[in-house]
């Protein structure tokens, strides 16, 4: 996280992030991060690949990224 205040939601769990913070995701879990604070949240995300366009899917929240399982 480079900057601001979130929250990173597993299937298993909610993570508070902040700034100076690292978070692995294993492949295949779904996740979503949100902004928790008054300023924007940054992430810089890398990938174990170079496209991840065919399996990453964007989700307006987290209630439908979960019935998307």
């Amino acid at each position: 996280m480079l900057s601001g205040e979130g929250a990173t939601e597993t299937e298993t769990a909610e993570h508070p992030v902040e700034a100076g913070d690292t978070i692995l995701i294993p492949p295949g879990e779904l996740h979503a991060t949100r902004a928790t604070g008054s300023e924007p949240l940054t992430l810089l995300c890398f990938f174990p690949v170079a496209d991840v366009s065919s399996g990453t899917k964007e989700f307006a929240s987290w209630d439908e990224t979960r019935s998307a399982k």
